[in-house]
């Protein structure tokens, strides 16, 4: 069984690394720094509002952010991830 957690962690460090080069430099940056201060950068959107902390995105900064590809929660600041994406 730890033989085979550890091949797995192996295949998802390789993937992580092949990805990396996709994302923008600003983009990572900002999710290092949510991680950082969160330990959980990232958080899934549910309709307008963060299953997180449960706080309901206000019109205009979900506006800039999904205009800007990086929507940011207001309340407790993590990447906000559109739960249609995660089935996509």
């Amino acid at each position: 069984e730890a033989e085979r957690l550890e091949s797995r962690l192996a295949e998802l460090a390789r993937q992580r690394e092949s990805l990396l080069p996709t994302i923008s430099p600003g983009d990572l940056e900002t999710y290092r720094v949510v991680r950082r201060k969160k330990g959980q950068a990232v958080a899934v959107m549910q309709g307008e509002s963060c299953m997180t902390c449960g706080m309901e995105m206000p019109p205009g900064p979900l506006a800039r952010g999904r205009e800007a590809g990086l929507v940011i929660c207001d309340n407790c600041e993590r990447i906000l991830l559109p739960e249609a994406e995660l089935k996509a």
